[in-house]
């Protein structure tokens, strides 16, 4: 498989069709958070826009479909689209590894470079996860060259917590990455 479409075809192939009853999760202002139905199209949109964003990936995954392909269709995920007052896709929220039952990792990406404007939206979607999950906590990892994305993470409301230092390869030379958490009192 060389192609994301090609993995959301087997995907597509391997579980039953689902209906997308766009059920509204969050909203503010002009933009509304709803689940992610995956459709080759919008795979194949979102591994596009995200390899305009080097931040998102280090040395030894730029370029890797298949690593992608793992993440996006991993069963351990959710995956939440954000649309605007047109109902384009101008971002995605995930939370991976929800199989680690009381902790959980959030992912953030809008193509429309308005990170600061959506941390309002983005809190909503955090108070709406630990609703529904047993979480105890989720955390953010973020490479420390990402100052934007920070500062979104302590606007949402993720509190500073750590740093893995020289943890990912970015452009050929070694970054530490901040780890953030929120926990579930410090929401509901």
């Amino acid at each position: 498989m060389d192609s994301i479409t090609d993995h959301v075809e087997v995907l597509n192939n391997q579980r039953e069709p689902e209906h997308h009853d766009s059920i509204i999760l969050a909203e503010f202002d002009k933009w509304r958070v709803r689940e992610l139905i995956l459709t080759q199209e919008k795979a194949l949109f979102l591994w596009t826009e995200s390899n305009k964003y080097k931040a998102l990936f280090s040395d030894f995954t730029l370029g890797d479909v298949a690593n992608f392909s793992r993440g996006l269709l991993a069963s351990d995920s959710l995956w939440y689209e954000v649309i605007d007052e047109s109902d384009e896709l101008v971002g995605v929220l995930s939370v991976t590894e929800l199989n680690r039952i009381t902790d959980c990792e959030v992912h953030v990406l809008f193509f429309d470079h308005k990170l600061q404007e959506k941390a309002p939206l983005c809190r909503q979607m955090i108070e709406h996860i630990f609703k529904i999950y047993p979480l105890r906590r989720m955390t953010v990892t973020i490479p420390s060259i990402c100052f934007a994305l920070i500062r979104w993470a302590k606007k949402v409301g993720f509190q500073e917590e750590g740093r893995k230092r020289d943890s990912l390869l970015m452009g050929n030379r070694w970054v530490d990455q901040v780890i953030l958490g929120i926990l579930r009192q410090e929401v509901v």
